[in-house]
């Protein structure tokens, strides 16, 4: 093609340029439009958690699709379904998982208070179709004894946090985590899935501290340079006193003013975060 102008040439390439964003941006809404988010719970207290926190994801991400299964007989708005756990027991997160309705799955614990939008870890399971959060506990007696001859630095997840794929790489996995779990006497999901991973060969794409940091004593240290926090999981929520499962999860019911205030300043440091989060507007 040969242009008579730089300005017609100028416009012709903005018009391709258009093209290819719409083209991106339509298929960005395809691939995204069966994400969605799982809690699994036992137990009513348990369950009135993980309404909160459903809460408190909703914040976050107003437009999220959230499902909950669980053993009790609730109904509550801020699901977009809720499912009978198909197996009595603990640790109900493999059955969520293997039956999620989504194309793409994060599953989160109850204990788990989301801050920001988490739209980047389902763009994370194109490239690999297994994400979790680095586990911290990793020299833990029950941590190395599930499986003997495992490398040290192959990697420990934390359970709370685990976003998969639907294929069939994960859904062996699955499967094998959660006959695992429930044939073993060990009571800890974790060190069964490192296991079960490095039986696999398969290791996940492992997210940073801030996707799901539990270790809340690091927050007195958090600077502008970390940025912001995704998620924190609270494990102190469940010696709190039960609040009404219609109320979200906020950051002051555990945090101090002055660990609220190094979590504002690192948010506004932090140049990937373009929107407000209703969260820290919570009282």
């Amino acid at each position: 093609m040969i242009f008579t102008s730089q300005q017609q040439a100028d416009m012709f390439f903005k018009r391709i340029f258009r093209k290819i964003a719409s083209q991106a941006s339509a298929s960005t809404k395809t691939k995204n439009r069966n994400n969605g988010f799982v809690f699994a719970t036992t137990g009513l207290e348990y369950t009135n958690l993980a309404r909160r926190a459903a809460r408190t994801l909703r914040l976050a991400m107003p437009e999220a699709k959230i499902d909950l299964f669980t053993d009790q007989e609730i109904s509550d708005p801020v699901f977009n379904q809720i499912h009978p756990v198909d197996r009595s027991g603990p640790r109900p997160k493999m059955c969520s998982l293997l039956n999620s309705r989504f194309d793409k799955t994060i599953y989160l614990d109850a204990d788990i208070v989301v801050l920001e939008d988490l739209s980047d870890v389902f763009d994370l399971l194109e490239i690999r179709p297994m994400v979790g959060a680095l586990g911290v506990s990793r020299r833990r007696v029950e941590m190395i004894s599930y499986m003997k001859g495992i490398p040290h630095g192959f990697p420990l997840l934390n359970g709370g946090f685990v976003g998969i794929k639907k294929c069939k790489i994960t859904k062996d996995i699955l499967t094998d985590w959660d006959h695992s779990f429930h044939n073993s006497p060990l009571r800890k999901d974790q060190p069964i899935l490192r296991g079960v991973l490095f039986r696999h060969k398969f290791i996940p794409l492992v997210l940073g501290q801030e996707y799901n940091l539990i270790k809340l004593a690091i927050l007195d240290r958090w600077g502008p340079h970390n940025g912001a926090v995704r998620c924190l999981h609270v494990r102190p929520l469940h010696q709190a006193p039960q609040l009404s499962p219609k109320k979200p999860i906020s950051l002051r019911e555990f945090v101090s003013p002055k660990t609220y205030e190094r979590l504002v300043r690192a948010r506004q440091n932090d140049q990937s975060i373009k929107t407000a989060s209703p969260v820290y507007d919570l009282p």
